[in-house]
């Protein structure tokens, strides 16, 4: 998700690419990112909807105000996880 764009308003391919925000605020959907330039998108997400996402293996679990990152490396050996959500109207 990019950090200040509405929910309704994001680009399809950044909401399934996305790894970090650069130092120029610009999103980087490359895989083989470097975790040290920039940061994870999930921590500048400010909402006020909460995201629950996964494909980030090398961040593993990932938790912030307004996202979870739910990915273990279970392709790599680690634990496979699931989420249960409960929605109130």
């Amino acid at each position: 998700m990019a950090p200040g764009v509405p929910l309704s308003a994001q680009n399809r391919s950044t909401l399934t690419r996305i790894r970090n925000i650069l130092p120029d605020g610009t999103a980087s959907a490359d895989h083989h990112y470097n975790q040290s330039v920039g940061w994870p998108w999930a921590s500048r997400w400010q909402g006020p909807e909460h995201v629950i996402f996964g494909h980030d293996a090398r961040r593993r679990l990932q938790q912030h105000p307004f996202a979870t990152g739910r990915s273990f490396q279970h392709n790599h050996g680690g634990i496979f996880c699931a989420s249960e959500c409960y929605l109130q109207y």
